[in-house]
């Protein structure tokens, strides 16, 4: 067999086993983001998508204004609900990304979502 030959058909081969954009997992949506409180603790509840949670389950990633590196929650289910950080101050505008990596690049992502922190505070003593 000739060398050309040879390296096409690794090529080929090397081709066939990348991901193609067919096998790639469906989009990282969230379908509702929502602060709140768990007495005084500040919360957000992440309702994912069902195709979103279909296919990823408790595989993801809660990255609070991205770029920062990102956590897996707990516990996995849908809805998810994180503790907002508490260098996070009440009335102040935040962000959360989901992406299939701890990491704030490679992998899929879902858009930015954005909140403001809550004063649980004042719920507490309601």
């Amino acid at each position: 067999m000739s060398t050309n030959r040879l390296s096409g058909m690794l090529c080929l081969v090397l081709l066939m086993m990348l991901p193609s954009a067919s096998s790639a997992g469906p989009n990282v949506l969230a379908a509702k983001v929502v602060a709140g409180c768990n007495g005084t603790q500040p919360t957000l509840t992440v309702l994912l998508n069902s195709t979103t949670y279909g296919f990823y389950k408790g595989s993801l990633y809660y990255h609070f204004d991205p770029p920062s590196p990102g956590s897996k929650p707990g516990t996995a289910g849908n809805p998810v609900v994180l503790e907002i950080p508490s260098s996070f101050a009440v009335n102040s505008e935040h962000r959360v990304q989901i992406s299939t990596s701890s990491q704030s690049v490679g992998g899929s992502s879902s858009s930015e979502y954005d909140f403001l922190v809550p004063s649980c505070a004042e719920a507490a003593k309601g």
